[in-house]
């Protein structure tokens, strides 16, 4: 008898406790202004939280960019909702998360692509846009037949400057590199934030740089607009480069590479961390080197486009050469001032 209750003492011992089930997540996420379907900067935002359901269960309460006079209620009502983690996708989130930190001191806040620092409860990420950039440059100098290349911009703001920035530097690198002259062209869809919202707007201006500037390859920086650059550039049958996610499958024979920022690993680990109480405020920086921003590789480009983009990369990562550099003289390619 005593033998029959020494092994069930044995055996309950044994047992495993279930795993105690994941904690269910309430997320608000507040869209940027180009919406759900720009096959970029909100659609990758997206792309992380179905990311993260994989790991445990989320109530996701999705709104589109409210107006600006709306901002603060549409937060508060998120807040009052329960939502554990608050997401704002874009810079016009900055002020009205800074106000809501201090209203809603218990819920955590995810600032995504603009620094806010300070505040407990808000994690703000900023991405390098300027070194993926850079590699974006680089590749269109190497692919361009004519050594004509192009870049189209949203807004015209410090964040959108900081991609052309880029994409000017990695372009005159490569064709003081490959030594070649390379000229580009530099335009911008608008001042406010419509600008990111409107196709037709980008398709015109990227079909002024391919016929009367003769731009072979194209880069934009302009949300939903951009989707009409692309357009553009298929229509035209030459090369353009994609952003914020692998935009490959919009024009598979027209996009060579794409410039991500990973947002959807921020939004991703983010809410992991959450779950996990491991939550951290401030502001967070995504490189080259740390995953956060990168080129699309092969994409559809050649081998010595792709050797040419490496070394490039070690160029960076070593700081032999700066990702945006303006004030240098440009004695190879030229960007024009704009007017």
């Amino acid at each position: 008898m005593a033998r029959r209750w020494l092994l069930l003492t044995i055996a309950c011992a044994l047992v495993v406790a279930p795993a105690e089930a994941a904690r269910e997540l309430k997320i608000g996420i507040l869209l940027g202004s180009s919406g759900r379907g720009d096959k970029g900067f909100n659609d990758a935002a997206l792309a992380g939280l179905d990311a993260a359901k994989k790991h445990g269960p989320l109530i996701v309460r999705e709104r589109a960019a409210p107006v600006l006079e709306e901002y603060a209620a549409a937060i508060d009502q998120l807040a009052a909702e329960g939502a554990d983690l608050i997401i704002g996708v874009g810079f016009l989130y900055a002020e009205p998360f800074r106000a809501a930190s201090a209203k809603h001191p218990r819920r955590r806040f995810l600032l995504l692509d603009v620094e806010l620092s300070g505040l407990p409860n808000v994690k703000a990420v900023t991405f390098r846009a300027d070194e993926g950039s850079f590699l974006a440059g680089v590749a269109a100098a190497a692919e361009s037949k004519h050594g004509k290349v192009g870049f189209v911009g949203g807004m015209e703001m410090p964040i959108i400057r900081a991609f052309e920035c880029g994409y000017e530097t990695g372009v005159r690198w490569a064709a003081n590199e490959l030594g070649r002259d390379v000229r580009g062209y530099a335009v911008y869809v608008g001042t406010t934030p419509d600008a990111f919202g409107n196709p037709k707007a980008g398709a015109e201006l990227g079909r002024d740089l391919i016929a009367q500037q003769g731009v072979d390859v194209l880069y934009a920086a302009a949300g939903a607009s951009g989707l009409g650059v692309l357009e553009a550039a298929r229509e035209a049958k030459v090369k353009a480069i994609g952003v914020d996610v692998d935009q490959s499958y919009v024009a598979p024979e027209t996009i060579v590479t794409s410039m991500r920022k990973r947002l959807d690993r921020v939004v991703e680990r983010t809410v992991d961390d959450l779950r996990r109480d491991l939550f951290v405020s401030g502001t967070t920086v995504m490189t080259l080197a740390n995953g956060g921003v990168d080129l699309v590789l092969p994409g559809r480009l050649s081998l010595a486009t792709r050797t040419l983009i490496g070394k490039a990369r070690a160029a960076i990562a070593s700081g032999r050469t700066a990702p945006c550099v303006k004030a240098e003289p440009r004695p190879v390619p030229q960007f024009p001032p704009r007017r």
